[in-house]
């Protein structure tokens, strides 16, 4: 990949993603999923993507930002929380990659405005989201952002089988 270093003064392409650049993105998808350990378990495919993020009634939402030759360098990934306690509803970002040779360019910054500003539109007013435990990076990504840690809630889970 070329050098990124005067990438972060040009025009930053944050947009939804095209049908064409779902191959693409569900790589990057991949390159998550590696980096926080669950790349066995992965099985998104791009019929997946296309139905639950391209249709007219979708389950999620994304954004990728490009390079200036049209390379997807990263994404974010946000579903909706319907309704909360005061009948707003919550954005919970589950996914904000971008590839490491992007980082450090003000690239992530702006892919996490422009999903502050659609979630906004979509009428939220809280962003939520989970950092991998230990990913020092990403906590102080969020922090200079003005994101701060979760200090009542702990997440949890439980697997759910058959």
């Amino acid at each position: 990949m070329k050098s990124l270093h005067s990438l972060a003064c040009k025009v930053v392409n944050v947009r939804p993603p095209t049908l064409t650049e779902l191959p693409a993105l569900l790589n990057l998808m991949r390159q998550l999923a590696d980096f926080e350990d669950y790349l066995d378990d992965f099985s998104v495919t791009v019929d997946d993507l296309r139905e639950r993020m391209l249709s007219e009634n979708p389950q999620c939402y994304c954004l990728v930002v490009s390079g200036s030759e049209g390379d997807l360098l990263g994404y974010a990934v946000w579903l909706l929380v319907p309704f909360t306690y005061d009948l707003t509803p919550n954005a919970m970002l589950k996914e904000l990659y971008l590839v490491p040779q992007a980082r450090g360019q003000g690239l992530g910054r702006h892919l996490f405005k422009a999903v502050q500003e659609q979630v906004y539109q979509q009428g939220c007013r809280r962003l939520l989201w989970n950092v991998l435990n230990g990913n020092q990076a990403a906590q102080g990504f969020y922090q200079r952002l003005g994101g701060h840690p979760e200090e009542k809630w702990q997440a949890w889970q439980k697997i759910l089988s058959a």
